[in-house]
């Protein structure tokens, strides 16, 4: 069997499969690496499948696959045009749309869930958790200035201050999936693997 990906065609943050045998059973043997020098783990598998998201800083080319004792690589075409080396805010265009449950925050130590406090004021809305355990703590805030619905909305801040440490999402992509303050907005960041703003997900209705 010859390593193949499905499906072929993506962008940034859509989940791919890769299937062949031979792979290491656990997915942190697994590393993938894309054209663009960008290298992460799988996300979940076995020793026929493999599961990711295509991370920010990927393009078209080869991506290769390698564990204990394997190694292949396969083509993909990342239809996603963007510079690596910014920030930018985007349409949502992927396959699977975000729910309230991806925007459910994990603590790093217990992976106990935190929920955004969401709020509006004027043409300001704002996403706000705090997270607490064990010697650390986090504090999320990201704010947006509302331009009406149907419109992208301007990023006005978003930064994350940590116990120890302080993070803002850049380079990277905000894709709006929703956005309407009378009804839902919601969004997904992605970043470089590093930053913890990675697959950080915003979702609220202003209708409960």
């Amino acid at each position: 069997m010859r390593l193949s990906v499905s499906p072929t065609y993506c962008v940034v943050g859509s989940v791919i499969t890769l299937s062949d045998t031979g792979f290491y059973p656990y997915s942190f043997g697994d590393t993938l690496k894309f054209t663009g020098n960008v290298e992460i783990l799988a996300d979940s598998g076995s020793s026929t499948t493999l599961y990711a998201r295509i991370p920010f800083g990927a393009f078209s080319g080869y991506l290769s696959v390698r564990a204990p004792n394997y190694q292949d690589s396969v083509q993909i075409t990342v239809l996603e045009s963007y510079d690596p080396k910014a920030f930018a805010m985007r349409w949502y265009n992927l396959d699977v749309p975000i729910t309230s449950q991806d925007a459910v925050m994990r603590d790093p130590l217990f992976h106990a869930p935190y929920y955004w406090t969401v709020t509006k004021q004027s043409d300001t809305v704002k996403f706000y958790v705090e997270m607490s355990y064990p010697n650390g703590w986090d504090r999320i805030t990201v704010l947006f200035q509302d331009n009406g619905p149907g419109n992208l909305p301007k990023l006005l801040l978003a930064e994350w201050k940590g116990f120890p440490g302080y993070w803002i999402p850049q380079p990277g992509l905000l894709k709006i999936q929703d956005w309407d303050t009378s009804s839902i907005v919601s969004a997904i960041f992605f970043t470089d693997k590093h930053n913890v703003f990675d697959n950080v997900a915003l979702w609220h209705d202003f209708r409960q």
